[in-house]
């Protein structure tokens, strides 16, 4: 028997991934939808370009969210979250780096978030 260490499953890097960005300006995925497929993904929440204004409660209600995940599943999950100052929710990224394919940028829905276990 051996130790399981490392990820070993299904990547879903979005900025590294030509067709995945090419996707996201279909909104064929949602940020929710990427944080349902980690839960059969090795690596979590990967090169996901956010909205430069996301706040910070919502994008640690986010962590969390994949944080249960991780631990409910037995399993590592990351987050490389890139939140890109003067990009809104829905604008296309502008890099230029030969290793990230520009991409929709996604919003946190931070009400839903917040408010779902909210006394």
């Amino acid at each position: 028997k051996f130790t399981r260490a490392g990820f070993s499953s299904l990547m879903l890097p979005l900025l590294e991934d030509w067709t995945m960005a090419r996707r996201s300006y279909e909104n064929l995925f949602s940020l929710d939808s990427l944080l349902l497929y980690s839960t059969v993904c090795g690596t979590g929440l990967d090169t996901i370009p956010l909205a430069g204004d996301t706040d910070e409660r919502a994008l640690g209600a986010l962590l969390l969210d994949l944080a249960a995940l991780a631990v409910k599943l037995n399993k590592p999950l990351t987050a490389r979250l890139v939140p890109i100052p003067g990009v809104s929710a829905g604008a296309s990224t502008q890099f230029q780096f030969e290793y990230f394919a520009n991409a929709r940028a996604f919003g946190i829905q931070a009400d839903a978030r917040m408010k779902l276990f909210e006394m």
